[in-house]
């Protein structure tokens, strides 16, 4: 019983971010510890536009939503596997090539590019190239990224937590 009220509450809660990602509707979000700490080990502060960032937060980290110069912009910033990462004495811009290269068999959209994130707290940056596109943009991003536990975000996720635990990132 308990089990089916944590569910629906749960798909409640995604169909509820959902609509506000569709509409553009972000929050602000707390940049998560571990990029302060990687910062300050390399005796920087973390900008202003990744300190006040506004998205959206899930179990895997952020999504991070800019628009530069009137195109949307999306940034990923991990929480977890970035902690994971730095426990291993790696960099962020090594999590964003781990990151991105695990995209490569991904179907992306010809109207979305994929690259390094901009901001210095994120791993991977996804470009709205066809404005007109913004609304299946955001649909895509749904399926890929905010659909709860099976979502295809969270699977990559967990299996790159698991791959960074096994001990063979050289």
């Amino acid at each position: 019983m308990k089990s089916k009220i944590a569910d629906k509450s749960r798909l409640s809660l995604e169909r509820a971010v959902e609509e506000r990602f569709l509409k553009g509707e972000t929050a602000s979000l707390e940049c998560p510890p571990s990029h302060y700490l990687e910062c300050a080990g390399n005796g920087e502060d973390l900008p202003f536009e990744d300190v006040n960032a506004r998205g959206f937060a899930f179990s895997w980290g952020q999504l991070i939503e800019l628009e530069r110069d009137e195109v949307v912009t999306w940034e990923i910033r991990f929480e977890k596997l970035h902690r994971d990462f730095l426990d291993l004495e790696r960099t962020s811009r090594e999590l964003s090539d781990l990151f991105l290269d695990s995209l490569d068999g991904m179907q992306v959209p010809e109207f979305l590019i994929f690259k390094k994130g901009s901001l210095k707290s994120s791993s991977a940056a996804i470009i709205l190239v066809d404005p007109a596109k913004e609304r299946a943009a955001r649909k895509f991003l749904i399926n890929e990224f905010l659909r709860g536990n099976g979502s295809p975000m969270n699977t990559l996720v967990r299996s790159l937590r698991r791959f960074i635990k096994s001990g063979t990132i050289k």
